[in-house]
């Protein structure tokens, strides 16, 4: 799939070397996860695929500022939030890494 970034960070933190990282938002665990994440949401097919990865946790967000966008467990507590831009080319923004409950 193609991965387009809705902000500068989440695009920094999918490319910035985990050796390298410096003061961070983030922990390096959080992190090397959400960079792992976004690999296998790169380098699956569709949507399908991801829904068989029973540790990616694929779920349909049920909220008015995500509309028709998914969610992929990166750890406990953090997901990504992304949707699927053009679905015959299979590209996909992500716009969030945010806390599950709040």
């Amino acid at each position: 799939m193609k991965i387009t970034f809705n902000d500068d960070s989440l695009e920094e933190l999918y490319y910035i070397p985990l050796n390298n990282l410096g003061k961070q938002q983030f922990s390096k665990s959080l992190i090397k996860n959400y960079q792992k994440r976004v690999k296998i949401l790169k380098y699956a097919n569709d949507l399908g695929d991801i829904a068989k990865l029973k540790g990616m946790n694929l779920e349909k967000v049920n909220s008015k500022k995500f509309k028709e966008c998914y969610s992929i467990r990166v750890n406990d507590q953090f997901r990504v939030i992304f949707k699927e831009v053009k679905k015959g080319t299979v590209e996909i923004l992500i716009l969030e890494l945010s806390k599950h409950y709040e």
